[in-house]
């Protein structure tokens, strides 16, 4: 059980690293390009849109509505599945173009972390959604 806690953070956490990673390379690629989040004016505003409201929405538009219901009803394989709801995910963050190609690649690491913890549809769910809101709080803050 401790062993199986272990690997799931350091899962986690390999994740997070990568997503911070490739945030750093874009930053190099398009430094002057900003998420959505500076749109907002009001901090508690911020706060329950860009970490909490936002990762909670997004990992169950993409994740569980598109990847898992498109891989389950539409019978397609999981790196179609996979493809499809990063394409959507980083049109939904469309503010510039490299902005968007950064949430897609953003998009293959949850996706993959999310598939990694099938088939515990909740636990894959909230580490998804909590990785993606630390993620946020990082990208805001730095």
């Amino acid at each position: 059980m401790k062993n199986t806690a272990l690997k799931e953070f350091l899962k986690c956490f390999l994740v997070l690293g990568l997503l911070i990673l490739n945030a750093w390379i874009w930053l190099l690629i398009a430094p002057n390009v900003e998420g959505n989040g500076n749109a907002i004016t009001n901090i508690y505003e911020k706060i329950l849109l860009l970490f909490i409201a936002g990762p909670i929405v997004e990992t169950y538009l993409i994740q569980v509505l598109i990847l898992d219901e498109s891989m389950k009803f539409l019978k397609i394989n999981k790196h179609l599945a996979i493809f499809i709801a990063v394409i959507i995910f980083g049109l939904l963050h469309y503010k510039h173009w490299a902005y968007m190609a950064k949430t897609f690649i953003d998009g293959f690491f949850f996706s993959y972390l999310y598939l990694s913890f099938k088939p515990n549809q909740l636990k894959s769910f909230w580490f998804t959604t909590l990785v993606h809101a630390v993620y946020n709080i990082i990208a805001y803050f730095s």
